[in-house]
């Protein structure tokens, strides 16, 4: 108990100091990221959207797919001047130690009780299929050891090359996604370079976010958002809902749905917010990677139960609120536990390395 108190009086400090909207992006991630998933666990990708209750599904499904893009906005913005160094790389360990640690849990919850050996876990493990949404760590790692050499790219153009060269990434990383089906009407062989289109963009909003008000970015992230749903209700009604050129991480809506939800809450004035809230949003923050990876043994727990309990997809919709902050609290409470455990076992390792006297 010592140890912890310790670390909570470690983090209240550092709130005076902390950007808290930074914060409250990265909670709403990890909040669509769960909302994302009761959608993906109860049904609603197998159901033909037919009256109020899959409607309102369809706008949850909306609003939750900016969620990856969010996390990979803050990394832009906040590794603007990060540059190659012993402390950078060893950053990575605490990524790869939660993952671990996760891909453990997955294992002995799920894939050891449906016949998998430890040596079809390791070879998950190695290729980042462990845990259940480990994806995400497989295209971060990719990210992480270009960021050094990405900055250094950018931050050696003027201010106008900085917005061609972001506009020439969205060109080829997002705007062929309005391509039909197998019709290209627009070269989409970079399309795959999705992640580096937020990730400038995100550094682009660090330096350029001053030139957009606040009422602005509001009125366009709601038409938006609007023209979305009202789009996707039409194409998806009386059928099953089927990914389309904006509903998807690579997305133009889903592009210009995130940066405008990310402007609109970096330009909010949150530091008014009182301190207990602030810490909140700062907590949840501080765990979001974890949660993100040990939700799925939460969300097998909750899902599955709501599947036998409810067989009508639309009235799953009730369980809702219920299961998000089921999934929400749970991963926080396991997420919170395995960063001790680093804290613990690994961090102090890893400090001797970075502050070690030449």
């Amino acid at each position: 108990m010592k140890f912890i108190q310790t670390i909570l009086n470690k983090q209240n400090k550092k709130i005076k100091s902390r950007n808290i909207n930074l914060d409250v992006i990265r909670t709403f991630a990890i909040l669509f990221v769960i909302c994302i998933h009761f959608l993906l666990y109860t049904g609603f990708y197998e159901a033909p959207v037919y009256g109020i209750k899959l409607e309102i599904m369809v706008v949850f499904r909306t609003i939750s797919i900016i969620c990856v893009p969010l996390f990979l906005l803050l990394t832009g913005y906040l590794n603007t001047k990060k540059n190659w160094s012993k402390k950078y790389y060893l950053g990575i360990i605490k990524i790869l130690f939660i993952y671990f640690i996760c891909s453990v849990i997955c294992y002995l919850y799920y894939y050891h009780n449906i016949g998998y050996s430890i040596l079809e876990f390791f070879k998950l493990l190695f290729s980042f299929q462990a845990a259940r949404y480990s994806w995400y760590v497989n295209m971060y790692l990719g990210l992480f050891l270009l960021i050094p050499f990405l900055n250094q790219m950018y931050n050696h153009l003027s201010q106008k090359q900085k917005k061609v060269f972001v506009i020439s990434v969205f060109l080829v990383g997002i705007l062929p996604s309005i391509n039909l089906l197998y019709t290209p009407l627009i070269p989409n062989y970079w399309i795959s370079l999705w992640p580096f289109s937020y990730y400038f963009m995100g550094m682009y909003l660090k330096e350029f976010s001053k030139n957009y008000s606040l009422k602005n970015c509001a009125i366009f992230f709601i038409l938006i958002l609007v023209l979305s749903c009202a789009i996707s209700m039409v194409l998806n009604y009386g059928t099953q809902y089927h990914t389309t050129f904006f509903s998807d991480y690579s997305s133009i809506v889903t592009f210009f749905l995130s940066s405008s939800f990310f402007l609109v809450i970096i330009k909010l004035k949150l530091n008014e917010l009182p301190r207990f809230i602030r810490y909140v949003f700062y907590f949840i923050s501080c765990h979001s990677f974890g949660m993100y990876l040990i939700s799925y043994v939460f969300d097998k727990i909750i899902y599955s139960w709501i599947m036998m309990k409810v067989v009508n997809v639309g009235d799953r919709l009730y369980y809702f609120i219920p299961a998000v902050l089921f999934v929400f609290m749970s991963s926080l409470v396991c997420s919170f536990i395995i960063n001790i455990l680093y804290e613990r076992i690994i961090k102090k390792g890893v400090d001797s390395v970075v502050y070690k006297k030449c």
